[in-house]
């Protein structure tokens, strides 16, 4: 019986197969459903499947790199993309990838300061000493 929460359930695992062109574009695909269903941690794991079985296929290393960006490792996405470009230089995809991972990493970079000089600002207001009161000077004849 086909339960009307598919997309709570979880994806079936492959098949034990050798490893092969089937089993890597299988692990590709449910990488890509992961993805689609926002399992980013899934996604990943899957697309680092096809990586290993297939180390010069640049989808496998797009899938990934998706996986990683939309899971906010930045990073990891960036050597994601960067590294199927190596392998497939005229994807692309892999360029697109490459180009919003950078991106990602310098909006994260910004917030990131954003946030730690507010956290100074604040912690500095805190341990500062309170202003002195302006004393009143006796004026001059």
């Amino acid at each position: 019986a086909l339960h009307s929460d598919s997309a709570t359930a979880p994806l079936p695992g492959p098949p034990p197969l050798a490893p092969s062109r089937a089993c890597q574009a299988l692990y590709s695909n449910r990488s890509a459903a992961n993805a689609r269903l926002g399992r980013w941690a899934a996604a990943l794991e899957d697309g680092k499947r096809a990586i290993s079985l297939r180390p010069g296929w640049g989808k496998a290393y797009s899938r990934a790199g998706l996986a990683a960006l939309s899971g906010g490792d930045e990073e990891g996405a960036y050597w994601y993309f960067a590294n199927g470009l190596r392998r497939e230089p005229q994807s692309p995809e892999l360029a697109k990838g490459r180009e919003g991972a950078i991106a990602a990493l310098c909006s994260a970079s910004t917030a990131r300061h954003k946030r730690r000089h507010r956290l100074r600002r604040r912690e500095a207001l805190q341990t500062a000493p309170p202003p002195r009161p302006h004393s009143a000077r006796a004026a001059r004849p």
